[in-house]
């Protein structure tokens, strides 16, 4: 029988402390391990994130402002980014207060 994936039946649902703690652990081994790719499950999310792609490749958070690189690359939906920025757990630590 094929059906969509739900929680508890191919998709776990992470408690918050469990999703701290693997969050906690990616920061903690970063520098250990080499991210290849992401891959989005569709056509349109792959088009719609391309420009993410770029910024996540481009944007050196050492030597440039979001504001400097925006105006840099010339890109139109970086709005997009800064509205949604706290939502995205890799940015995360850019945005802590």
């Amino acid at each position: 029988m094929v059906e969509p994936a739900t929680i508890s039946k191919g998709i776990l649902k992470l408690s918050e402390n469990d999703f701290q703690q693997k969050a906690d652990f990616f920061e903690a081994n970063k520098s250990t391990l080499k991210l290849k790719k992401f891959v989005p499950a569709s056509g349109a999310a792959s088009r719609m994130f391309k420009f993410l792609s770029a910024f996540l490749n481009d944007f050196d958070i050492g030597n440039e402002s979001i504001n400097a690189y925006i105006n840099r690359k010339k890109i139109v939906n970086f709005l997009f980014l800064l509205l949604v920025w706290k939502n995205f757990l890799f940015l995360r630590k850019w945005t802590k207060n």
